[in-house]
């Protein structure tokens, strides 16, 4: 699965966790582990836009649509 992720960087540059999840049929939440232990051996970075907080009168959707992982260089 690690490599399957590294795969889908490599080909779409940057992706946010929803997409990641929609492409390996795997819920955000599963897969947030696999994607931590790969920024903590440094082969992708993440990104966070927007607020990851959920306030009030803010138009994000979630926390998944605003996580975005790329390869690290």
């Amino acid at each position: 699965m690690l490599g399957e992720i590294q795969s889908l960087l490599k080909e779409h540059g940057r992706m946010s966790l929803r997409d990641l999840s929609v492409a390996l049929a795997i819920t955000p939440e599963a897969l947030e582990p696999m994607l931590e232990l790969l920024e903590r051996k440094k082969r992708v970075c993440v990104e966070d836009f927007g607020c990851v907080t959920g306030c009030a009168g803010c138009s994000c959707a979630s926390r998944a649509d605003m996580r975005y992982y790329s390869l690290a260089d």
